[in-house]
C-alpha cells in the first residue's frame, strides 16, 4: 500500500514546485519538514524561498558563536532588539534584504555581515547602536548589488562608510534633524549617478551641494522637516526630471510653481492647502495620485479635472463630496481618512458617478445627515474592494443600501461596528454574489455564522471575525490551510 501511494505523489519537481508556489510562507516551512525530497525542492527554488522571512525579535539574546538557530532559506532577515557578537557560524550568505531595529553590535561584526552577503539589495538600520567608532579596519569589499538604504539615527562615519560601499544606490532614506547635512551631502553625491528616490531632513547646505550636482536626476523625494515650502520650490526649479513629491506645503501659490516647474509630476502629497483654493491642480495636468491632508474647510474640487488621476486620498479635510463626481474620468481609488461631509447621499451620488472607481476607504468619515435617498433600484457601481472603520453611527441600512450599488464588490472589511451581526452578514452574502474575502473586526457576528456563510455561497473563501474580547482574528476559509 505504501509503494502505491508513493508512485501517486511520485511527481516531478518542477510539477511540485508549481504547487508549492501556491502555499504560504509558513506553510512552505511545514512541507520542508515532511522528507528530504520536498525539503531540497522547497530549497533549489529560488522563487519560494525568496518569499520567506526569518526574524529574530527579543531583548535578551545574544547572537554568539554559541548562538545556533533553525535556518530556512529565505531572502530577508528581521533583527529587533538583539546584541549581536557575531555571525560567522551560521549567517545565511543569500539574502536580498536586512533590516535592523534597536540592535547593539561592533561596527566590525556588522560589516563581517555584509561582507556575506553579497546580493544585498535593501538594507535599513533603525536605531543601530554601534559598539566602537572608526571604519570598523580595512572595507576590502563592495554592495554592488544595493538598491535601497535606510538609516534612523547615524553618524557622520557610517553615511562615509556607505559612500564607499554602495556605488548604485537607487533609494535613500535618511531620518534625522539635519545635524549630519556634511556627510549626507557626500552620500547624495556620490551615488548621484543611479539615486532616484529620496527622503530626508532638508537643510540649506545639503539643498545647495544638491543644486550643483551635474548627474543628479531624482524621480521622487520626500521631505520630513517643517520648512518645505521653499525647500520644494527651489528642488523644483534644478530637478525637472521629479515625478512624486511629498512635502507639507502650505501655500497654493507654491504649489501652482512646482507644477509648472515639474511637467512630468505624477505623484503628489500635501499636508496643509490654504484658503486659496486647488489652482494647482491646474498646473499638474499628468497627476495619477494625490494626497491631501488637513486644510481649509469645505475643500471643493468643482471647476477642476485631473485626466489622469486614478487614486485620491483625502486625510482630516471637510469636503464637499459632490465636487468629485467630475474629478477624474480614471479614478480607481478613492480614500477618506478622518474626513467630514454634508451627506450620505452625496458621497453615493460620486460612488454612482465615477463608473472606473474599484476601490473605496471610508475611515473615520462624518456625515452631518445620513439620510439614504429613495431611489429604486438604486444606481450600480464597479466596485471591487469597500473598506468601513464609522466614526458617527453607521446603520446597517446605510451598508445594505450601499451593498445594492455594489455588486461587483470581492472585499469587504468592517472594522468596529458592533450594529453589524448575523442577520446583516447572511443579507450581505445574499446582496453580493462576487464576494470572496470577508473582515468582520469589532463587529457582532459569531464564528458559525461565519463558518456557515462560507459554506453556503460559492464566492466566499475567505472570512476573518474578531470579537472585542479576542486579540486575534478567527479565520474560516473554505480551503483548509
Amino acid at each position: 500500500m505504501t509503494s502505491v501511494v508513493a508512485q501517486q505523489f511520485d511527481l516531478p519537481p518542477e510539477l511540485w514546485s508549481q504547487i508549492f508556489a501556491h502555499l504560504k510562507p509558513q506553510q512552505l516551512l511545514r512541507i520542508r519538514l515532511v522528507c528530504h525530497r520536498w525539503k531540497a525542492i522547497a530549497d533549489r527554488e529560488r522563487s519560494l524561498w525568496t518569499r520567506l522571512r526569518i526574524k529574530f525579535t527579543d531583548e535578551v539574546v545574544t547572537l554568539d558563536e554559541n548562538f545556533r538557530p533553525f535556518i530556512a532559506p529565505a531572502a530577508e532577515v528581521q533583527l529587533e532588539a538583539v546584541r549581536i557578537v557575531t555571525v560567522d557560524s551560521w549567517w545565511p550568505t543569500h539574502l536580498t534584504c536586512v533590516r535592523m531595529r534597536g540592535c547593539h553590535v561592533s561596527l566590525e561584526s556588522f560589516l563581517g555581515m555584509l561582507r556575506r552577503t553579497p546580493n544585498l539589495t535593501q538594507l535599513g538600520l533603525l536605531f543601530v547602536e554601534f559598539a566602537s567608532g572608526g571604519n570598523g579596519g580595512v572595507v576590502d569589499f563592495r554592495l554592488e548589488r544595493l538598491e535601497s538604504l535606510e538609516l534612523i539615527q547615524y553618524s557622520d562615519d557610517l553615511l562615509d562608510l556607505f559612500g564607499r560601499l554602495c556605488p548604485r544606490l537607487r533609494e535613500l532614506s535618511l531620518e534625522d534633524d539635519g545635524e549630519h547635512d556634511r556627510a549626507t551631502a557626500r552620500l547624495i553625491e556620490s551615488v548621484q549617478d543611479t539615486l532616484q528616490r529620496l527622503k530626508l531632513w532638508m537643510t540649506p547646505y545639503v539643498l545647495q551641494k544638491m543644486s550643483l550636482m551635474e548627474r543628479l536626476q531624482l524621480k521622487s523625494v520626500e521631505l520630513t522637516d517643517l520648512q518645505e515650502d521653499e525647500y520644494a520650490l527651489s528642488l523644483s526649479r534644478f530637478q525637472p526630471s521629479l515625478e512624486e513629491l511629498l512635502v507639507t506645503i502650505r501655500r497654493n501659490s507654491v504649489l501652482c510653481e512646482i507644477g509648472t516647474n515639474l511637467p512630468g509630476l505624477k505623484r503628489l502629497t500635501v499636508g496643509l492647502v490654504d484658503e486659496d483654493g486647488l489652482d494647482f491642480l491646474a498646473t499638474m495636468p499628468l497627476l495619477e495620485e494625490l494626497n491631501i491632508g488637513g486644510g481649509q474647510e469645505a475643500l471643493n474640487f468643482n471647476g477642476f479635472h485631473c485626466p489622469n488621476l486614478t487614486a485620491l486620498t483625502l486625510d482630516g479635510v471637510e469636503l464637499v463630496a459632490s465636487s468629485l463626481r467630475s474629478i477624474s474620468s480614471k479614478l480607481k481609488e478613492l480614500k477618506f481618512e478622518k474626513c467630514a461631509m454634508d451627506s450620505w447621499s452625496d458621497l453615493l451620488a460620486v460612488l454612482a458617478a465615477q463608473s472606473s472607481l474599484l476601490h473605496l476607504d471610508l475611515w473615520f468619515v462624518q456625515f452631518e445627515n445620513r439620510a439614504i435617498p429613495a431611489v429604486s433600484p438604486p444606481p450600480q457601481t464597479n466596485l471591487q474592494y469597500l473598506r468601513i472603520y464609522p466614526a458617527t453611527p453607521f446603520t446597517n441600512k446605510m451598508l445594505l443600501h450601499l451593498a445594492e450599488m455594489t455588486p461587483h464588490l470581492e472585499t469587504l472589511a468592517l472594522t468596529s461596528m458592533p450594529r453589524v451581526g448575523d442577520a446583516t452578514v447572511r443579507k450581505l452574502c445574499r446582496q453580493l454574489p462576487r464576494l470572496a474575502r470577508l473582515t468582520l473586526d469589532f463587529c457582532s457576528v459569531t464564528a458559525a455564522c461565519a463558518r456557515d456563510v462560507v459554506n453556503r455561497h460559492r464566492a466566499l473563501e475567505h472570512v476573518q471575525v474578531r470579537a472585542k474580547s479576542q486579540s486575534k482574528f478567527q479565520e474560516i476559509r473554505r480551503f483548509p490551510s
